[in-house]
């Protein structure tokens, strides 16, 4: 099967932008921005905390594209 954009994982560079602090946890906010041609795209972000809650992270975009998804998986 060839391969195409979907398949390989686009790294995107991120930079925290905000961070807020509780009492027993924090909330980091890291942003970053990467240009796609048309087409679908498999994106990665990468360096996130190992203690990252289960379904805390969300996504937004600009532009025409459409966010079909959002996956969370940790690896070690």
């Amino acid at each position: 099967m060839a391969q195409g954009p979907a398949d390989e994982a686009r790294p995107v560079p991120t930079q925290i932008a905000a961070v807020r602090v509780y009492l027993q946890q924090a909330a980091i906010t890291e942003e970053g921005a990467v240009d796609l041609p048309a087409g679908r795209h498999l994106l990665r972000f990468s360096g996130l905390p190992q203690g990252l809650v289960e379904g805390s992270v969300s996504v937004s975009g600009t532009g025409a594209g459409i966010i079909q998804s959002v996956e969370q998986r940790t690896s070690f």
